[in-house]
């Protein structure tokens, strides 16, 4: 008689397992970060209420630093030795 459902019941009580305790570290963890002097405390499986922080993709204009400004001297001369510098990297010339 072949009991191939042997394997496949500790298998499937190894991920029940696997599965509790990742579940049960995320909690404790979550309990004890929650609170924190100065925190506000969420949720574990809620969203966070207020606004979020995102990250700009880079093409927004970044404040005080406007797209159609000319660049000073000193910028000028970053963006030079810079430029030289890639150029070399690159196999372009020894500067």
């Amino acid at each position: 008689m072949s009991e191939w459902w042997v394997p496949l019941v500790l298998f499937s009580a190894g991920m029940a397992w696997g599965l509790l305790a990742v579940v049960l570290a995320s909690w404790i963890t979550w309990r004890m970060v929650r609170n924190r002097p100065g925190e506000s405390a969420e949720g574990f499986f809620r969203d966070p209420k207020g606004e979020a922080f995102t990250i700009g993709d880079g093409l927004d204009e970044v404040a005080g630093f406007p797209a159609d400004a000319e660049p000073s001297k000193e910028e000028q001369d970053v963006l030079q030795r810079t430029n030289r510098f890639l150029s070399v990297l690159s196999g372009g010339g020894n500067g």
